[in-house]
């Protein structure tokens, strides 16, 4: 069932003893490309505005959905679908990256499995009837991975309130875990101070330390 922000917490789960995970077999990562996305696994790709994230972003997902990497530096063990939210570019601009990244594939046309949209919806995740909208999206093209390009278009939250921004974080984990989905959010990084700022890139994340 779907929780909006205010109500209770799920029931408190009876915890294991350490011992239990001795021999416990929890099976190994379905991996869509490893070691980088993953079935029940959230990931995210964080660099500056125009630094290449929906490049790398797009060329996977279209790579996922054709089963092949042109190089040997990521294996793809299998064909996946999924669908790009793509809300800082076009369908014009989608479909002429697209174009230009499938060429050296050689492997045929654009795949079905890749699914994009016209105007892709619009949903708020600090919202319960937001988090439902992404959960029917999955649901109805069956995806096993999504990619949210970018986060900050998908809340209207203030990203550097962690209390705002936890219950948005926790829900995007939930619907990972329930649907298995390999989840993709791009992030951009803050602007740099006039001091410098020697970071690494996860200090360097816009916003609280729930993202």
């Amino acid at each position: 069932a779907i929780k909006s922000i205010g109500d209770t917490l799920d029931p408190i789960q009876p915890s294991l003893p350490a011992s239990a995970l001795e021999g416990l077999d929890l099976g190994t990562v379905d991996w869509f490309i490893e070691p980088l996305f993953g079935r029940g696994l959230m990931t995210f790709i964080q660099g500056k505005p125009k630094g290449g994230k929906s490049t790398w972003a797009l060329y996977s997902a279209l790579c996922m959905a054709k089963g092949f990497w042109i190089s040997d530096r990521f294996s793809i063990p299998k064909k996946t679908k999924g669908i790009y939210l793509h809300y800082e570019d076009n369908l014009r601009r989608v479909q002429d990256r697209l174009l230009k990244y499938n060429r050296p594939l050689q492997l045929g046309p654009l795949p079905d499995t890749l699914r994009v949209y016209d105007r892709p919806p619009r949903f708020d995740l600090a919202t319960a009837s937001g988090i439902s909208t992404l959960r029917k999206l999955i649901e109805a093209d069956q995806a096993e991975f999504v990619v949210l390009d970018t986060l900050a278009k998908c809340h209207s939250a203030n990203e550097n309130e962690q209390s705002e921004m936890q219950p948005i974080m926790t829900a995007l984990r939930d619907i990972t875990i329930d649907y298995k989905v390999a989840m993709i959010v791009i992030h951009h990084v803050r602007k740099t101070s006039n001091n410098g700022d020697a970071g690494g890139i996860t200090d360097k994340g816009r916003g609280s330390g729930s993202i």
